[in-house]
């Protein structure tokens, strides 16, 4: 991809090999910087630029002398990496100089993802440093994926036990690519009467910031109902197996925390019934993204 910024001084085209890259892979960048005038430059590098977007609460003091929370949103960018490409100098008017750098996405580097309390973007950008003035400079974007291997697995198959009844959510993995099937049993048993309408499985991706007051957000993704019980009561000694499919988004945000932020994902199994408080079962799940 190509992308330049045109300015009176001079037109910085960038160009990455190719668009997506795993953390610790080399992106190869060809620069051409086209001077609109003789300028002076005090060099030329190449960055490797993470930006960070992100919402978090805030407590300030109101004009009538008490207290406000608010929402923020925050974007920080940071040069993650460096690359010299030229000395001092002067780019000509009308010159055409070609450029190139090799600059490797760190290892542990988080996920390029648009969530909706953070979002995570990577670009490779070529700027000429230009004394007393504006830089001139250009940019394209590349995304940064997840790998399988940068997530644990292993989770404790969890249990809900109560009163009424005892509930276990077992999968068949608990790290999973976007864009894969989520297979697995829900296992109820009764230990008392009670009534149902249905039961469902949902895809939960949760986002927390822990700035200041913090700020969270948690969304269904995705979810089905798998068993419909309305017209039934589960009896003392009742025993059920729900399998169970549930398809992840493709553009899903992949599990990471890139501090003050942490995206987290969950597969949650729900007990609906009348009248009463919802029996609700979550395990966690890590999502990757990455072939």
């Amino acid at each position: 991809m190509v992308f330049g910024l045109f300015s009176e001084k001079a037109i910085v085209d960038v160009t990455a090999d190719r668009q997506s890259y795993r953390p610790g892979e080399t992106v190869r960048i060809e620069i051409r910087a086209r001077g609109q005038e003789a300028l002076a430059i005090r060099g030329a590098r190449a960055e490797l630029v993470i930006t960070h977007k992100y919402k978090y609460r805030t407590t300030t003091a109101s004009n009538n002398g008490g207290t406000r929370t608010t929402t923020q949103t925050t974007s920080d960018d940071t040069v993650v990496a460096m690359v010299p490409l030229l000395g001092e100098g002067t780019v000509e008017a009308g010159s055409d100089i070609p450029l190139a750098a090799e600059i490797q996405i760190p290892a542990g580097a988080p996920p390029s993802g648009e969530g909706s309390a953070t979002s995570i973007w990577w670009s490779v950008r070529a700027v000429l440093d230009v004394p007393r003035r504006p830089d001139a400079d250009g940019q394209t974007s590349i995304v940064v994926l997840a790998p399988r291997d940068a997530h644990p697995s292993g989770f404790r198959a969890p249990h809900l036990d109560t009163n009424d009844c005892h509930l276990a959510l077992t999968l068949d993995d608990d790290v999973l690519r976007a864009g894969a099937t989520i297979r697995g049993t829900l296992r109820l048993a009764a230990r008392s009467s009670f009534e149902a309408r249905a039961v469902r499985v949902e895809l939960v991706r949760r986002e927390e910031v822990s700035r200041d007051r913090g700020y969270e957000d948690t969304e269904v993704v995705s979810g089905r109902e798998i068993a419909s019980l309305i017209g039934s009561a589960l009896a003392p000694g009742d025993t059920h197996e729900f399998p169970f499919e549930l398809l992840i988004p493709t553009r899903a945000f992949p599990s990471h925390t890139m501090p003050p932020a942490r995206v987290s994902w969950s597969i949650r199994a729900v007990i609906d019934r009348p009248r009463r408080d919802d029996f609700n079962l979550e395990r966690p799940v890590h999502i990757y993204n990455a072939d």
